[in-house]
């Protein structure tokens, strides 16, 4: 059986709450996803990944019932590239390899899917690495708009209209 919880992201009480109530009827195999979306709240997208209910929940009691928890996190549309016209959703996902290949074809019939590692807080740990990598290529465009503007005066806009030439050749 596949278990989708939605509207518990960033509630983790509520989701334990789900989860006492439906770990009593979950039987060897089946697996169950923790829907999530960014919402742009600091707290939860930068959540340490050894902090995620589900990660927790998955060590206290799934793996050693055969639960497959996992952990699935939609990412901004600005922060994926998706190649396909007809997908426009992306996530990342973190669980059990073998019950993941289960979910895969479901879940790319209309989203593109990260595996992002055999335990549900891989996802959270993904998510962070990917934000740390856009601040990092962030980190020299603000120094040089920085150093343009007190070298030379310009000023944000300025700055902008650079950039756009720059990638239009």
């Amino acid at each position: 059986r596949k278990i989708f919880v939605f509207g518990t992201y960033g509630d983790d009480e509520k989701f334990r709450e789900v989860w006492d109530s439906l770990s009593s009827l979950l039987q060897r195999g089946d697996i169950v996803v923790r829907w999530g979306a960014e919402d742009g709240s600091d707290e939860i997208i930068h959540k340490f990944y050894t902090e995620s209910v589900v990660e927790n929940l998955s060590k206290e009691d799934a793996q050693d019932r055969g639960i497959n928890l996992f952990e699935m996190i939609r990412l901004e549309r600005d922060r994926v590239i998706v190649e396909k016209e007809d997908i426009t959703e992306a996530f990342l996902i973190g669980g059990p390899k073998e019950a993941y290949e289960t979910l895969k074809p479901l879940l790319q019939s209309y989203a593109a899917v990260g595996h992002a590692g055999n335990s549900a807080g891989c996802a959270h740990y993904a998510s962070m690495i990917q934000r740390a990598i856009e601040f990092g290529v962030s980190q020299p465009y603000a120094e040089a708009a920085e150093m343009l503007r007190v070298v030379t005066n310009f000023v944000n806009q300025d700055f902008g209209r650079i950039m756009n030439n720059w990638n239009n050749g």
